[in-house]
C-alpha cells in the first residue's frame, strides 16, 4: 500500500458486538506485519497492556468504515497507490450509508482524505472501464432487503481524471431483490464489457450486454434461471474459448442443498438446457476478484520491474512453470532517462541479447502472465539480466 517494498496487510471488517468496526492496514515490515494486541492480552497487567498497545500504535492503520463489508484494492486514480473501497453493508441493517474510497497516496489513509459515494445498503461492488475512457468505473448493487415489494438497482459512477461524484452515474434497474454479486466479463466475446447480477431472493440472474456506448440498457438484457444465487464465479472450464458461468443457489424452500449451476458459455449464449447440476450446501458470496485483469477483464495480468540504469547490451533470461500450457511473454522499455521510460513503448522481447537504443541507459522488463481458462496461470520463478 505504501509502496516501501514490503507486503501490507488489509483487514476489511464486516461487524462485531458493536457494528461499525475499522477496517485495518497492518504495514509491512522485514519481520513481517505486528499486531495491535500483544499476546495474551487478558494475562497482561493493564498498565502494561495499555503501554504495549500505546507503543504498537503505529503497526496499524484504522480506517473508520460503516461496516466495511465487501472491498475492492486497486489504483483508481493510476498514480502508484491503490484506493480502498468499502461498500458499508451492516450484516442484516436496513442502512443506507454512504460507499468510501480511501484514497492513496504518499501520506497514507486518512478519514480526510476520502470520499463518499450514495451506495443504496450495497452489498458489493465491481470495478471496470465501461466506457473505454481510460478511468476505472465503480459498480455498487444497491439492494431491496427491507423493502418487499422494490426491485434492486445497480449504480454505476463513471470515472474521471477528477474522481466520482453522485452527479455523475447511471442507474440500471434490475429484476431482483437482493442482489448480492455483481461481475463483469466479455461473456459473448463482441470485445465489450457485459455486466452480471446475482439475486439471493429470487430466481434470476441478471445479464446486462455491454456496447459500444459504454452504456447499459433494458433492451440489451438477458435473464439466467437459478434459485437464491447467493455466489457467481466465471471460468473457461471446459477451455473452449467461451466463458461459463457457475451459479451457487443458498436456498430452495428451506433446502440449503440447492446445489449449483454450470451455464455454459458458447456462440448462442447461455441456456438453462445447456447446464450441468452440481451438490453444495449453502454457499455464501464466493471469490471476491473476477475473473481477468481487474482493467479490462482480458485473462492476463502484468508485472512490471523498477527502473534500472543499465550501461548497454543485456542479455534477458527467466525461469517459469507453464501449468496446462498457459504462456509467459516478456517485454522491453529502454529511454534516456528515467522519467521518460513511463512514456516508452513496450517490445517484444524473447530470451536472449537485447541492445538498447543509442543513448538508453535506463530500462525496464514487463512480465505477462497470460490463462486458458481463468484459472490457471503461469508461475515466474526467477528472471536474469546479464550485461554483454
Amino acid at each position: 500500500f505504501n509502496n516501501d517494498g514490503y507486503p501490507d496487510l488489509f483487514s476489511g471488517q464486516d461487524h462485531n458486538t458493536v457494528e461499525n468496526e475499522d477496517a485495518l492496514v497492518y504495514w509491512g515490515a522485514p519481520e513481517g506485519p505486528r499486531s495491535l494486541v500483544p499476546e495474551l492480552p487478558k494475562h497482561q497487567p493493564l498498565g502494561r497492556l495499555l503501554r504495549l498497545i500505546g507503543s504498537r500504535a503505529s503497526a496499524a492503520a484504522r480506517l473508520p468504515s460503516g461496516g466495511g463489508g465487501r472491498s475492492l484494492l486497486v489504483d483508481l486514480n493510476q498514480d502508484g497507490y491503490p484506493e480502498i473501497v468499502f461498500c458499508n453493508f451492516i450484516h442484516n441493517y436496513p442502512v443506507h450509508m454512504n460507499a468510501y474510497v480511501y484514497w492513496g497516496g504518499p501520506q497514507g489513509y486518512s478519514a480526510e482524505r476520502r470520499s463518499g459515494l450514495p451506495g443504496l445498503h450495497s452489498t458489493d461492488a465491481a470495478i471496470e472501464d465501461f466506457n473505454r475512457d481510460g478511468w476505472p468505473d465503480l459498480v455498487f448493487t444497491a439492494g431491496a432487503a427491507h423493502q418487499p415489494d422494490a426491485p434492486s438497482k445497480a449504480l454505476i459512477f463513471w470515472g474521471a481524471a477528477g474522481g466520482y461524484s453522485p452527479a455523475h452515474r447511471a442507474e440500471l434497474k434490475l429484476n431482483t431483490r437482493i442482489t448480492l454479486v455483481p461481475r463483469t466479463a466479455d461473456f459473448n466475446r463482441d470485445g465489450f464489457l457485459d455486466l452480471l447480477f446475482s439475486d439471493v431472493d429470487s430466481e434470476n440472474v441478471d445479464i446486462f450486454w455491454g456496447a459500444a456506448s459504454g452504456n447499459y440498457a433494458p433492451e440489451r438484457h438477458s435473464l439466467l434461471q437459478v434459485q437464491s444465487s447467493a455466489s457467481v464465479e466465471i471460468a473457461d472450464l471446459n477451455q473452449d474459448g467461451w466463458l461459463d458461468v457457475v451459479v451457487f443457489d443458498h436456498v430452495d424452500n428451506g433446502d440449503h442443498g440447492a446445489g449449483a449451476n454450470i451455464y455454459w458459455g458458447g456462440r448462442d449464449g447461455y441456456s438453462y438446457s445447456r447446464r450441468h447440476w452440481v451438490p453444495t450446501f449453502g454457499p455464501h458470496f464466493g471469490l471476491i476478484k473476477d475473473t481477468g485483469n481487474i482493467y479490462h477483464r482480458r485473462l492476463e495480468e502484468h508485472y512490471v520491474s523498477p527502473p534500472l540504469e543499465w550501461p548497454g547490451a543485456l542479455r534477458l533470461t527467466w525461469k517459469a512453470r507453464t501449468p496446462a500450457g498457459t504462456p509467459i511473454a516478456f517485454e522491453l522499455r529502454s529511454a534516456a532517462g528515467e522519467s521518460e521510460l513511463a512514456k516508452a513503448p513496450w517490445r517484444a522481447a524473447a530470451a536472449g541479447r537485447h541492445d538498447p537504443a543509442a543513448g538508453h541507459r535506463w530500462i525496464q522488463y514487463r512480465a505477462v502472465f497470460a490463462s486458458k481458462d481463468g484459472g490457471n496461470t503461469p508461475v515466474l520463478e526467477q528472471v536474469t539480466l546479464d550485461p554483454l
